[in-house]
Parts: structure tokens; C-alpha cells; sequence
């Protein structure tokens, strides 16, 4: 494991013509800068802290070894960057607050995740072999340069009291035998 011997990236920006590094971001700052973007935007729906934590969790996966090293060697192999965070969102949510981790999970990996179907490709891509394989890596690499999981086990549990208005008023629309 690499946790201490060198900085963690999440961006490399390459010279088109070369492949030479021009630039890199860390995925503490991009962490960081995505919460706060993210935070920002949800503030309209009183979602701020969903957001928050979304964004500090949605790229978890690219401090896997093979995350790093495709990021450092420019490598056309496709790394489950995602799945790592919402995992991490989905079991780490108290026990009766399925939905918070639900919404949030989804919001950091709605780009592959979402079926019309009834099928649950977010849940089959979280628990892939892959994500299964590099997920304590993942999370242990992510934890130890990019933000506590105390921050983000609070985060949730604020999240969580956000997301609570939701669900009061579904339960106010929905007929009954949806809301079950």
C-alpha cells in the first residue's frame, strides 16, 4: 500500500502531443473543492450536507493502487473510481436511514447506476469484484489524506435530517401501498 509515499492525485492534465505531466490536483484538494461545490449547489434544496458528503466521497476509489497508478501513468484501463464512496455512504448510514444512503450513493454514482427496470445496477457495481477487491485500500488510502471519517460519519448523520423532509412528505403523496 502507498498511503505515505507520495501525495494522493485525483486530476493529471498531459501535454496532448508529448504525454508529459503538465499539472496535478490532489485528491484532498479536488476532494475538498467538489464538497464545496457540491454543498453550494444543494443549499437551494436545504440539501447542503448531502452535497458536502457526496462530494468529498465521489472519486474514494482513485486512491486504490491501480487508481493511482492509472491516474500516474496515463493507462487506457478503466479503474471503478466511484463505487468506493458509495459504498462507504450506503453501509455507513444508521440502519433505518436506507434512504439517505440511497440518494447519496446514487449522487456520486448517477453516471452508470440508474435503471428504469427495478433493477439495482448501483448496488451490482458497489459490490462488482472489482470495487469488492479495492475497497479497504481505497478507503484506508482516502481516510488517512483526505478528510476524517469522523468528519464524514457526522456529515451523514446531518445529511440524514436533511433528507428526513423528504421522506415525511412522500409519505404525504405517495398511496400507501407505494410508501412501503
Amino acid at each position: 500500500m502507498r498511503f505515505t509515499e507520495k501525495q494522493l492525485i485525483a486530476h493529471v492534465r498531459r501535454n496532448r502531443s508529448t504525454g508529459e505531466v503538465i499539472a496535478t490536483q490532489s485528491l484532498k484538494e479536488h476532494s475538498g473543492n467538489v464538497a464545496v461545490f457540491c454543498s453550494e449547489n444543494c443549499r437551494v434544496a436545504n440539501l447542503s450536507k448531502a452535497g458536502k458528503v457526496a462530494g468529498l466521497q465521489h472519486d474514494g476509489g482513485k486512491s486504490s493502487e491501480p487508481g493511482q497508478t492509472h491516474l500516474e501513468e496515463g493507462t487506457k484501463e478503466r479503474v471503478n473510481h466511484s463505487s468506493a464512496g458509495m459504498r462507504y455512504i450506503w453501509e455507513h448510514c444508521e440502519k433505518g436511514d436506507r434512504l439517505t444512503g440511497q440518494l447519496i450513493s446514487l449522487a456520486i454514482g448517477c453516471n452508470d447506476y440508474i435503471s428504469l427496470d427495478g433493477r439495482q445496477p448501483w448496488l451490482e457495481q458497489m459490490y462488482s469484484k472489482q470495487a469488492k477487491a479495492l475497497y479497504p485500500e481505497s478507503i484506508a488510502a482516502f481516510f488517512s489524506e483526505c478528510c476524517s471519517e469522523e468528519e464524514v460519519e457526522n456529515l451523514l448523520r446531518e445529511a440524514s435530517e436533511e433528507l428526513s423532509c423528504i421522506e415525511e412528505r412522500a409519505e404525504l403523496i405517495l398511496p400507501e401501498e407505494v410508501g412501503t
